[in-house]
């Protein structure tokens, strides 16, 4: 004799066997999200080596704040550029050369699974 599921009984098992699917779809959608402009950790990490300060200023919103420096007896030369007393992005030749994250915001873990997985 054949034990049949009841029909509550196939219903659970497949609810809890596509919860799963669901988890991974919802992840998959929240990585692919497009990231909002702000001075965050995750759009820091987007910025790379020979970028432009435009394209910067595209990831952050908004522009930076100049430092210039003075050179002995030549014109002055703008190397960093501050945005929000957090982000610190130094430039040579109008490209970036070097960056410095002085904020202590923490990672969210949609961050971390991003940067893991070479998403941002």
């Amino acid at each position: 004799m054949t034990a049949r599921l009841s029909m509550k009984n196939r219903r659970r098992i497949l609810l809890i066997a596509s919860l799963p699917l669901a988890v991974g779809v919802i992840i998959g959608v929240l990585a692919m999200l497009p990231p909002r402009p702000g001075i965050t950790m995750a759009n820091f990490n987007r910025i790379r080596s020979g970028m432009t300060e435009s394209d910067v200023e595209e990831i952050f919103g908004e522009e930076g704040v100049e430092m210039v420096y003075f050179i002995a007896g030549d014109e002055p030369q703008k190397d960093w550029i501050h945005w929000d007393a957090t982000a610190k992005i130094g430039f040579l030749n109008g490209r970036v050369v070097a960056k410095v994250w002085m904020g202590d915001e923490p990672e969210t873990l949609v961050e971390k699974m991003c940067r893991w997985l070479h998403l941002d």
